[in-house]
């Protein structure tokens, strides 16, 4: 709401400005949004399915897609890695701490 407040000769007038109705359009310059990842088309959709519990999504940079992948795969891949080679300190810790070998009894 806005308020005129004006002053003359000793006068005060307070005058309230009509309001406005300002109506507010939604427009969507690429269609519809994507509310899911088979609408998505960088993904392998057929690759993420109930089969795929637990599996993590990795970009293949050969095909420009979007996978789904066995968390065990990475890891292999983390130690192969020819760029960056290993697997990262602070995962090696934690995996080390955690690491309990009951070799029995002789």
């Amino acid at each position: 709401m806005k308020v005129k407040v004006t002053q003359s000769s000793g006068n005060r007038a307070i005058v309230r400005k009509q309001e406005r109705s300002i109506q507010v359009v939604q427009t969507s310059e690429i269609g519809v949004v994507p509310t899911s990842l088979d609408q998505l088309t960088d993904v392998h959709v057929s690759e993420v399915n109930g089969d795929k519990d637990k599996y993590v999504l990795q970009y293949n940079a050969s095909n420009g897609k979007w996978e789904s992948v066995n968390p065990d795969e990475i890891l292999d891949a983390a130690v192969t890695e020819t760029v960056q080679a290993g697997l990262t300190t602070t995962f090696m810790n934690a995996v080390t701490n955690d690491l309990h070998i009951d070799f029995g009894t002789y």
